[in-house]
């Protein structure tokens, strides 16, 4: 989104230039240094939609300031923009400490998950191959082994068995 004026009213980007918006398909994210320069860069966007034919959507717009003194609200038409001090853009978490802590977190936990998925089918895979060996191969008796004896005291540990056991979907 390009302002009829030269004023830059982005963010600073490297030594001379400044990055105005990130844009992708229907999502925008406007940046500015100052209140009044976001304020315009609202107005200027919603007046181009408008005279396009669209209209912004308040109730998914939002407003999240990083290091700002000022908390005066930001309004379309009138209507006042909620502020958040979180949100997702683009698979990407975005919070008002301008860190990325969250959003590498969030993506950590995102990877934990798809490859416990992996895993999880990985070892069924296995046990069903196991299964399938004659009963006197050593692997067939792995899955059956039961140590005699005494056992420390305290939680037995936890073995690659019991995880099985443990799963949904196991007998």
């Amino acid at each position: 989104m390009k302002e009829t004026t030269t004023t830059p009213r982005g963010i600073r980007w490297g030594i001379m230039g400044r990055l105005e918006s990130l844009e992708y398909a229907d999502d925008v994210a406007l940046l500015a240094q100052s209140h009044s320069d976001m304020q315009r860069k609202i107005n200027l966007l919603s007046e181009k939609a408008r005279v396009a034919g669209l209209r912004i959507n308040i109730k998914k717009t939002k407003s999240l300031r990083i290091n700002s003194r000022n908390n005066e609200q930001f309004k379309i038409n009138e209507t006042p923009i909620e502020d958040v001090t979180r949100f997702n853009y683009l698979g990407s978490i975005i919070t008002t400490d301008g860190g990325a802590e969250e959003d590498i977190n969030n993506r950590i936990g995102l990877g934990r998950a798809a490859f416990g998925l992996q895993i999880k089918r990985r070892k069924w895979r296995w046990i069903g191959h196991t299964l399938r060996r004659p009963s006197e191969a050593i692997a067939r008796q792995a899955l059956e082994w039961n140590p005699q004896g005494k056992r420390r005291v305290g939680r037995p540990r936890t073995t690659w068995r019991r995880t099985v056991e443990k799963e949904p979907g196991h007998r």
